[in-house]
């Protein structure tokens, strides 16, 4: 049986994670800003897959760390470790790495 404390710590451990979460997307959200801004796309509005080089829109590309941030940690926010990808090519460069 579950006691009324253990509910309590499952309460508090998941609504931290939750912030935490929340924390996270704020902070990528801020940075792909910062880069974009750092980073203009082409008149078209297009940029170059760090990938395969082929063009991909703004507005359906992603940040992807050149060095991997599970083990450059450090770089996670670092602007100059981040490239322009496809959603697929991010995809299958972490299946490759991870």
């Amino acid at each position: 049986m579950i006691e009324e404390g253990e509910v309590q710590v499952h309460r508090t451990f998941w609504k931290q994670r939750k912030l935490e979460k929340r924390k996270i997307r704020k902070l990528r959200f801020k940075v792909r800003r910062a880069w974009i801004k750092a980073n203009p796309p082409n008149h078209q509005g297009y940029y170059t897959c760090g990938i395969c080089r082929r063009q991909v829109h703004e507005s359906e590309m992603e940040l992807d760390h050149i060095l991997p941030s599970s083990s450059r940690p450090e770089l996670i926010d670092d602007p100059n470790n981040l490239q322009p990808t496809h959603s697929i090519c991010n995809r299958l460069k972490g299946s490759k790495h991870g």
